[in-house]
């Protein structure tokens, strides 16, 4: 998984210097946004997932907390 590392590693260099600004990561699978929402709740950033195993009304609440700021860092998916 070193492609996988560096892209995380990557990542996370641009998440650092976008501090105070809101981000979206879009992410095929749930394993790898799962993957990424641990790694970036570490990195000084307030992530919330969003992913295909949630109803429409939870997806929706998270997207709606994300807009209004209580989140920083918005990793969606479809994929579950």
């Amino acid at each position: 998984m070193p492609n996988l590392q560096n892209k995380s590693k990557a990542l996370c260099e641009i998440l650092s210097h976008s501090a105070g600004q809101s981000a979206v990561v879009f992410c095929r699978k749930k394993r790898l946004s799962d993957l990424l929402f641990s790694l970036i709740s570490t990195k000084n950033r307030t992530p919330i997932e969003v992913h295909g195993e949630l109803n429409d009304k939870e997806q929706d609440a998270r997207i709606s907390a994300f807009r209004a700021g209580k989140y920083d860092t918005l990793i969606i998916t479809r994929g579950i």
